[in-house]
């Protein structure tokens, strides 16, 4: 199951839906941005998505051309099954089809995790949106423990908790299955 949401830009960022042959891919850009130059490609980590990414898009210089990927699953993409037997060739495969349908060529890659252990008691909170802070296993309670420093706080906290709710989940989707 997929939580849809009001998907919160921050002001100069635009998301585009990018059809490939493999999925249909959200990508985040900054508005009106140069694209004459070698691009950064930032792909997010587990139980995330791209909008993790827009405070670090917005703070490249304006000369550097940068798009942030949501894989299959994750954020504003579309759902896929994810083969498990080939770990996570599927993801990247994904983000190169994406590379190739935006004409970028060489790129350089900037991402994060993909590891992380889930716990049932996560992906059961996150499976039901549960966005209350008190709960010990749910998403409010995983951003805190795992995603920043103890005692750390941001006026984006909202967001990223909002972009982890966005992970599909399910035996073909996240955490998926062991079976071939």
């Amino acid at each position: 199951m997929k939580r849809s949401s009001a998907v919160p830009l921050f002001e100069g960022i635009a998301a585009t839906t990018v059809h490939t042959d493999r999925l249909a891919a959200n990508v985040l850009a900054r508005s009106g941005q140069r694209t004459d130059r070698p691009a950064i490609v930032f792909v997010h980590g587990n139980v995330s998505s791209s909008l993790f990414w827009q405070p670090i898009l917005l703070a490249l210089p304006e000369d550097v051309t940068a798009y942030a990927v949501d894989l299959r699953g994750f954020g504003g993409s579309e759902t896929a099954p994810v083969d498990a037997t080939r770990g996570v060739r599927d993801f990247s495969d994904d983000v190169h089809s994406v590379v190739q349908a935006l004409g970028l060529g060489a790129v350089h890659l900037v991402g994060w995790s993909m590891g992380g252990g889930a716990n049932p008691g996560f992906v059961t909170a996150l499976t039901e949106g549960d966005i209350s802070r008190g709960n010990t296993l749910g998403p409010w309670a995983v951003y805190k423990g795992t995603y920043v420093s103890t005692g750390f706080t941001s006026e984006h906290e909202d967001t990223w908790v909002e972009s982890m709710l966005t992970t599909a989940t399910g035996e073909d989707n996240y955490p998926g299955n062991s079976m071939p």
